[in-house]
């Protein structure tokens, strides 16, 4: 079964969420994790304030996920700030003080970032 992700920046309760997991996980299937990404359209701050919450975001939702051994994958959506979605969508809200988003694992310029690193960290960790 693939769990499309698409999350903000404020982490609902894991509650509901786990009991999904599991009852998915009771069934005897297999959980894809598929389209993450965070958007940051409304945190303030330096971009490397910005980007150390959107690291907390991937943590704590991938900290929850993965404590379920159905999970299988983990996939975003994308590789790099510079081409995400969340860039060009013109659905999305825009920030508002027009700096560009930075909702994935990589900048535009492919350095990793916390949340590569906060990534990296909840699947060691599982």
């Amino acid at each position: 079964m693939s769990l499309r992700a698409k999350s903000g920046t404020e982490v609902k309760t894991p509650r509901a969420m786990n009991i999904f997991l599991d009852r998915i996980e009771n069934l005897g299937l297999q959980i894809f994790i598929t389209e993450l990404d965070v958007d940051d359209y409304a945190i303030l701050g330096s971009e490397r304030q910005r980007d150390k919450r959107v690291a907390e975001v991937y943590s704590d939702y991938l900290k929850n996920v993965l404590s379920h051994r159905a999970v299988r994958a983990v996939l975003t959506w994308g590789i790099d700030d510079r081409h995400s979605w969340l860039r060009k969508s013109k659905h999305k809200p825009s920030r508002l003080d027009k700096k560009q988003k930075r909702p994935l694992l990589f900048s535009g310029n492919l350095k990793p970032k916390a949340a590569f690193h906060a990534t990296c960290a909840a699947i060691r960790d599982r």
